[in-house]
């Protein structure tokens, strides 16, 4: 198995507040504690590869393994779980730092002030299609990045951006690296990964890292 570093695009993040949670969500969103330097970021994700077997044949898999906001280039000194700002803090489980993805099997990262204009193209799709099951589906007013892993919403009356990717149906995980002294932290959601924190360019035991200039070539579609 080998794993590969991408960047995959670039979010705007005016107001330094930022929301980690599913766009399909009827709720505000889930606000991190962290913040961050007003600005744009890079957005990166850990693609794994390896061989899958189903019905007896083999076959080349690939899946995207986590997605981060890269806010600093200092290397990372310790992953913390990212808690929300209405987390009970009395709740030292690193597994209730997170969201829930429901069947949608979607998060996304986004600026916390415009998060209602961003997720506003997800919430339009499903009034569409939910009713009549609308074939083919209207456009979602998304771009749509790295062969349909990753959609990005943007609007610029905020301009800001949102980045959405694929998640395992159910809880995802969401983690915090310090890179130090400076505060500002580098935020990562996992995605299909076990939950440890992101891998660093320089690699960890057992997962070889080979940093890549863009996204490898993908199947998977958005819902």
């Amino acid at each position: 198995m080998t794993d590969t570093i991408a960047d995959v695009t670039t979010i705007r993040v005016p107001s330094g507040r930022l929301i980690v949670d599913s766009p399909w969500s009827e709720n505000h969103g889930r606000e991190m504690v962290a913040r961050i330097p007003p600005g744009t970021y890079r957005v990166e994700a850990a693609w794994t590869e390896a061989p899958y077997e189903h019905g007896g044949e083999y076959f080349d898999g690939r899946e995207c393994a986590a997605t981060r906001l890269r806010v600093s280039d200092d290397p990372v000194v310790v992953w913390e779980a990212g808690g929300g700002v209405d987390d009970d803090i009395g709740d030292a489980d690193v597994a209730a730092a997170g969201f829930h993805s429901d069947s949608e099997a979607t998060g996304a990262i986004a600026d916390a002030e415009a998060w209602e204009a961003l997720t506003a193209p997800f919430h339009r799709f499903r009034r569409v299609t939910a009713p009549w099951g609308t074939t083919p589906a209207p456009d979602r007013d998304t771009e749509d990045l790295c062969g349909g892993w990753f959609e990005k919403s943007s609007n610029e009356g905020f301009k800001a951006d949102l980045i959405a990717f694929d998640v395992a149906e159910g809880w995802a995980p969401v983690w915090i690296g310090r890179t130090g002294p400076a505060p500002w932290p580098r935020s990562s959601c996992q995605a299909r990964w076990p939950p440890a924190p992101w891998p660093e360019h320089r690699g960890c035991p057992g997962i070889p890292l080979r940093p890549s200039g863009g996204c490898p070539p993908a199947r998977r579609v958005l819902p």
